[in-house]
């Protein structure tokens, strides 16, 4: 609350923040969202020929928290499954969230 300047990844996280704050926000609070350099996506098409691809595959990487959705995608695979479509759904990353998990 005594910030002079606040960032955040995300207006998202800015709106989190402020929820759990009591409504509350630093003097100066600012949105950065991150790039990607074209380093990044030059490295990765070095690496393209090596990466098997699957057909129907969905993959989210990412701490998974309620607020994220999930359960949506599990849900539209199955919808998918049910229509004949193999579709399938890996999720990569921590669960902090044990019930959740």
């Amino acid at each position: 609350r005594r910030a002079d300047l606040m960032f955040f990844n995300s207006r998202h996280m800015r709106d989190l923040y402020q929820r759990n704050n009591d409504g509350a926000l630093p003097a100066t609070a600012r949105i950065a969202y991150q790039g990607i350099q074209e380093a990044t996506f030059a490295a990765a098409r070095t690496l393209e020929s090596l990466i098997e691809r699957r057909a129907c595959s969905i993959v989210s990487v990412s701490t998974m928290a309620r607020w994220k959705g999930a359960e949506t995608v599990v849900r539209a695979v199955a919808l998918l499954r049910q229509r004949g479509i193999p579709a399938t759904y890996r999720l990569v990353g921590s669960w902090p969230d044990r019930e959740y998990e």
